[in-house]
């Protein structure tokens, strides 16, 4: 349920940033709001007194990271950009 919830943090805090924040210029709301969910999965990886939920954030924590990292890096790829132009010219 936590990783359900984590994955509302990015969107809910770039929004509140954008509106309340705004000297801070938009890529840096990203890495504000992935850093959250970062602290928020250690500090649970950190507090929790069951090894076996310490397990399930890790495993949370690598998929968060994965996505993140996907998201910022994939689209850049000359292979992705490749992949892309193919699959707009379907159809």
């Amino acid at each position: 349920m936590v990783a359900t919830a984590l994955t509302l943090v990015d969107p809910s805090l770039a929004r509140v940033m954008i509106f309340w924040v705004p000297a801070v210029p938009p890529p840096l709301y990203q890495w504000i709001s992935f850093g959250v969910v970062y602290a928020v999965l250690l500090l649970l990886i950190a507090r929790d007194p069951v090894p076996r939920g310490r397990k399930a954030f890790m495993v949370v924590l690598g998929l968060f990271i994965a996505v993140h990292v996907s998201i910022l890096l994939v689209p850049g790829m000359a292979a992705w950009q490749r992949f892309a132009s193919w699959y707009a010219g379907i159809g």
